[in-house]
């Protein structure tokens, strides 16, 4: 007997199809590379059809993969709208928070933190939302509050500044590098470099590895990660440098690693986004805890 389709496998899969890379799907789903390609490979038997040409190169749908992705995402867009809906029945009062984990953790923590001691009553929830997706899940009502880079935007969607953030070079504390406050871009010439995952924000992505080539240095990205640790080790283990913000690593950084300013860079507004009208209730209390001083919001 065949193994049931579950939900997990269509997120998987759309993850997989939407990356056309295992291992940026992988870590977009925070799986194994191998176990992911054993979970598409069950869907595939499932399904009793090949839903990925994959080789050594790269990875493409098949036809019958891009006629069930249309579906998966159906499928999934309406789950979450059905599960929002019963959960917004049963009275009990929840505000979903939409942010990527790896980015916003030191931002959302402290929020989480205070809001659960104070007002225990909110039932607090999370989904993984890149910024520039952060407009539609608040218009399709998956989420009620959004971090991200500015600005979010939508028409029926209001952004407020919280604070900003710089660009940093995380490099090992004993390396000649170290020795400076502020690094220029030219610092970056023949090294190689570990980047966030151009998933997490293509359009972001794009525009620093386009101000470095401004420069005259063709960046070296050799490891993309939307992993906090795992940025941390590849610099520890001589793989390269980590090009990062200082509010992915407000939090701190081991004593064998330090970051200095990257010159040539404009800071990022960093806030958060609503719907127009929304701001009483629950929502109304945590959009009154996130614009206090204690937030967090100090990069």
């Amino acid at each position: 007997m065949s193994q049931p389709l579950e939900m997990r496998h269509l997120r998987y899969f759309v993850a997989v199809a939407e990356e056309l890379n295992f291992t940026r799907a992988a870590e977009r789903v925070f799986l194994t590379q191998p176990a992911l390609s054993q979970q598409i490979k069950s869907l595939e038997e499932i399904l009793g059809v090949t839903l990925l040409d994959r080789n050594q190169r790269k990875v493409r749908l098949t036809d019958a993969g891009q006629a069930f992705l249309e579906g998966a995402r159906r499928t999934l867009h309406e789950a979450d709208r059905a599960i929002r809906e019963a959960r917004r029945a049963d009275g009990i009062p929840r505000v979903t928070l939409g942010y990527v984990e790896y980015a916003f953790q030191s931002v959302a923590g402290p929020i989480i933190r205070t809001l659960l001691k104070e007002h225990p009553e909110i039932r607090l929830e999370r989904r993984e939302v890149p910024h520039y997706h952060v407009a539609e899940a608040l218009e399709d009502r998956l989420i009620d509050v959004g971090f991200g880079v500015l600005p979010m935007e939508g028409p029926n969607i209001e952004n407020q500044v919280m604070g900003q953030a710089h660009w940093q070079l995380v490099v090992p504390a004993k390396h000649p590098l170290a020795k400076l406050k502020t690094l220029p871009l030219s610092a970056l010439e023949g090294q190689n470099l570990i980047m966030f995952s151009r998933q997490m924000n293509p359009v972001l992505y794009e525009q620093v590895t386009g101000r470095i080539r401004k420069a005259g240095i063709e960046p070296s990205v050799v490891y993309e990660t939307a992993q906090l640790e795992a940025g941390q080790n590849m610099v520890e283990i001589g793989v390269g440098f980590w090009v990062v913000t200082t509010y992915i690593i407000a939090d701190g950084l081991p004593p064998t690693l330090v970051a200095r300013d990257l010159e040539g860079f404009e800071p990022l507004q960093m806030g958060m986004a609503w719907r127009k009208g929304e701001e009483g209730g629950p929502l109304g209390t945590i959009l009154k805890r996130c614009r206090g001083e204690k937030a967090g919001w100090g990069f």
